[in-house]
């Protein structure tokens, strides 16, 4: 049996690889984009378990020109540079094939394709099986007798020998350059002879053989073939030299590509950083785990929700039960261990007076840039094991949720946040579990008429649109639009997509001062997700039981501390629009009760205020006066009077400048030029010098500890600091998240507070937007409990300038904000 060699084009694997996830990248939990590697690497693993070869070589491109390119500029010209993703995937793609055993090859000049050719010619004289793995059709001129092209498809391998490319091509696989250079290639940017197909140019390689023969016999040709080919000779015969592949010197023995053995050991380190569990599992690399199963007893075990089914270990053995019994046992336990105590609260039915650690909220505070905290994650990554969503793998976790327990207690403790998840994290769980079994009240007969009204202005908008465009057109499709507003009206573009002209909200916005049309298409996308998110989805979201919404708080996710909310997203209302404002007006209270907002007053310019000491800004908020006029004094020079207009700038310089807003930034933010915003930012920094020396020192601190603290404690990692071209992102972290992260702080401990002074009242606390918060009021209790919350929340916490709450009421949200 003949020797066999695998040869790969690597590089056409990884982007193709890539861009099969593009629409929905595959992301490890800590963001990284693990799209082209994971590809890579399953591709790889099937094409060596299907054809088990002997030898084997990746070959990839290198980043510079290759001769080609120096040759004929415009080759390859249509296709894209790598992109960054992909770029810092590329070390990880080949330590993966160094660790298969594979020999990886590149050379200076040359591209994968060339290196391929001559290791195939090689190993096809030497009478061995040569397997090339690509998806480029110019290495198909190589196949002869011994070698084949191996295709991967959805549907499965596809095999592609001289008789395919016969069929496919009408040509031997020797005669493909001679067809690609009449016909061209556009793959490769190489122009064809225009008017002259795939039929034609086959005929004649057919008759006179390669291009050499062709030219030779160009007087033997008729009169108009004639004409066409001595016109193009040139281009024909340039191209030839580009599509035609040679040998070339690589000083590689075809033994020294004999497949090695696997590096086990790095290989399952890098797929557990990636978080490549399923290779992990089926490449058998995980380690047994012999699973104990029976009747838990004592009063500390670890419990896990998962499938209808809780897991609860002692650390030694498992038990799995079902809802009723979970009750009973937790009923028995002094000290419960778990990743998620608000839903299986909620999946209880209480909320068990028990000691708890909650491993999901330990994790988020240690690594709150990593999206996932469930206990397979934390298992996965403290212990090295392979966990995915069943129930093998919620049994080990039970067993490894009491060992892992005390290790991250410890290591919270390292970090200073043992009171932060003491006093505020945990005792919140419970509030929040009580905030969503509550729900929230919503009109639902206002919600369909608010529909209705929706759609009644939307048709009118898209008449208006029409009659602008002169024709009718698909308003939602991007490509449809770009054609009208760019092509038919002849508008200048603001910016290229990847098919067309970008019609996004940022172009939008920008073409809204000159033209109408424009201006009517924002308002019209404003409206239709107010619509397809709040007017058509709130119904749907009411719980038959309750007639309420039980929206999900999540105190996982935002990495500043901040709660989010879901299904639905109440906080990304729109709230600066009239019909924003009339999706709150849904949002009402039960007979007998009220509305009562109580929202704090630019809280993180005062979280600012405080940590800065700036004499100036503390002096301001001390003595009760608009922060927003006292900055448009300062950045417009002090003049008699302060428009509107001036304190709205002013506004956003105040909070920008809380983002890490640069020059640019607040440029195209108030639509000014950068030498404008940076004298405001100027005069701004020469009133509150306090603040500009504050955002000096925190980005000082953050690039030496590689985190930022908030007035809790509450840490957060930025690696982004020292990622090339992150850095400015890093820095606008920096400063933004001790100042968010306090405000978040803050309003969880005042919502502790407020939870237990109300546990002898009717009102209840029923919604957390960011710096505000909503209840639904008992009337008779309104003056009484009004007044006590304000005390709360403006208490909670000594500042060097004080904390001030605006309080409200109304029959629906939008009376009460």
């Amino acid at each position: 049996m003949n020797k066999r060699l695998l040869l790969v084009d690597g590089s056409s694997l990884a982007y193709r690889s890539f861009y099969a996830f593009i629409n929905n990248p595959l992301r490890n939990s800590k963001g990284f984009n693990t799209s082209g590697v994971y590809g890579f690497t399953r591709s790889i693993i099937k094409v060596l378990n299907e054809i088990k070869p002997d030898y084997a070589a990746i070959s990839f491109d290198l980043p510079k020109p290759t001769l080609r390119h120096i040759e004929y500029k415009e080759y390859k010209g249509k296709r894209k540079k790598m992109p960054d993703e992909l770029t810092l995937q590329m070390p990880y793609i080949k330590k993966i094939t160094e660790a298969l055993g594979i020999k990886i090859l590149e050379k200076e000049g040359y591209e994968a394709d060339d290196i391929i050719y001559t290791l195939a010619k090689i190993g096809s004289r030497e009478n061995m099986d040569v397997i090339i793995f690509t998806f480029d059709k110019d290495i198909m001129q190589v196949i002869d007798n011994n070698i084949k092209i191996l295709n991967m498809h959805s549907k499965g391998i596809e095999w592609i020998d001289e008789n395919a490319v016969i069929e496919k091509f009408g040509v031997k696989p020797e005669h493909l350059p001679s067809l690609l250079s009449i016909t061209g290639d556009s793959s490769d940017n190489i122009q064809g002879v225009k008017g002259f197909g795939m039929k034609n140019a086959m005929k004649l390689i057919n008759k006179f053989g390669d291009i050499e023969n062709i030219m030779n016999n160009i007087g033997n040709m008729e009169h108009g073939l004639r004409e066409i080919f001595e016109e193009n000779r040139e281009m024909i015969l340039k191209n030839y030299k580009l599509i035609k592949m040679e040998e070339i010197p690589i000083g590689i023995d075809i033994e020294d590509l004999r497949l090695s053995e696997k590096n086990v050991k790095e290989l399952k380190k890098i797929f557990i950083e990636l978080e490549f569990f399923s290779i992990l599992k089926e490449m058998g690399l995980e380690e047994k785990i012999d699973i104990k199963t029976g009747r838990v007893e004592g009063e500390a075990i670890s419990i896990f929700y998962f499938n209808d089914k809780f897991y609860l270990s002692d650390g030694n053995v498992v038990e799995c039960i079902d809802k009723e019994r979970a009750r009973e046992k937790i009923e028995n336990l002094s000290r419960i261990i778990t990743d998620d105590i608000k839903n299986i609260s909620l999946v209880l039915g209480f909320y068990p007076d028990k000691e708890i650690t909650e491993l999901g909220i330990i994790d988020y505070l240690i690594y709150p840039n990593e999206k996932s905290h469930n206990i397979l994650k934390i298992v996965s990554k403290k212990e090295g094991k392979v966990l995915e969503e069943n129930d093998e793998s919620y049994k080990i976790a039970a067993i490894y949720g009491m060992k892992i327990e005390k290790e991250y207690l410890n290591e919270l403790k390292e970090k200073g946040m043992m009171e932060l998840y003491r006093e505020i994290e945990l005792p919140l769980t419970k509030i929040l579990y009580k905030m969503e079994k509550t729900g929230i009240k919503f009109d639902i007969q206002f919600l369909e008429d608010l529909s209705k009204k929706i759609c009644e202005r939307l048709k009118d908008m898209e008449e208006r649109i029409y009659k602008i465009a002169g024709e009718k057109f698909n308003i939602r499709s991007p490509k449809q639009l770009s054609y009208i507003l760019f092509e038919k009206l002849k508008i200048k573009p603001v910016k290229k997509g990847k098919s067309h002209y970008s019609t996004d909200s940022e172009t939008l916005q920008a073409l809204s001062k000159d033209y109408e049309i424009a201006k009517i298409l924002l308002d019209y996308r404003e409206l239709e997700k107010i619509r397809s998110s709040y007017a058509d989805a709130l119904p749907k979201l009411v719980d038959q039981k309750t007639g309420r919404i039980h929206c999900t708080f999540n105190q996982t996710i935002a990495a500043t501390g901040r709660l989010t909310a879901s299904e639905p997203n109440l906080q990304t209302l729109p709230i600066r629009s009239d019909i924003g404002k009339e999706i709150r007006k849904a949002l009402v209270a039960e007979d007998g009760y009220e509305i009562m907002s109580c929202d704090y007053s630019q809280i993180e310019l005062r979280i600012l205020a405080h940590f800065s000491g700036d004499k100036n800004l503390i002096k301001a908020f001390n003595e009760g006066r608009d922060i927003h006029k006292e900055t448009a004094q300062v950045i417009f020079g002090h003049p008699e009077e302060i428009t509107d207009e001036m304190r709205r700038v002013a506004k956003v310089v105040n909070f920008g400048l809380i983002y890490g807003m640069s020059a640019y930034g607040l440029s195209k933010e108030l639509n000014i030029t950068p030498e404008e915003a940076s004298f405001f930012i100027d005069n701004y920094f020469r009133q509150f010098e306090g603040v500009g020396e504050w955002i000096r020192n925190i980005l000082n601190f953050a690039m030496e500890n590689g985190f930022v603290k908030t007035l809790f404690g509450r840490r957060r990692d930025i690696p982004e600091l020292l990622t090339k071209g992150m850095e400015e992102y890093g820095k606008r972290i920096a400063i933004n998240t001790p100042i968010q992260g306090t405000a978040a702080d803050i309003i969880k401990l005042a919502m502790i507070r407020i939870d237990d002074f109300l546990k002898d009242y009717k009102t209840r606390m029923i919604l957390q937007i960011h710096d505000e918060l909503l209840f639904e009021i008992k009337k008779e209790e309104k003056e009484e409990v009004s007044s006590n919350v304000k005390r709360i929340m403006e208490n909670v916490v000594k500042l060097n300038v004080p904390l001030i709450v605006d309080v409200n009421f109304g029959r629906n949200w939008a009376e009460a904000h």
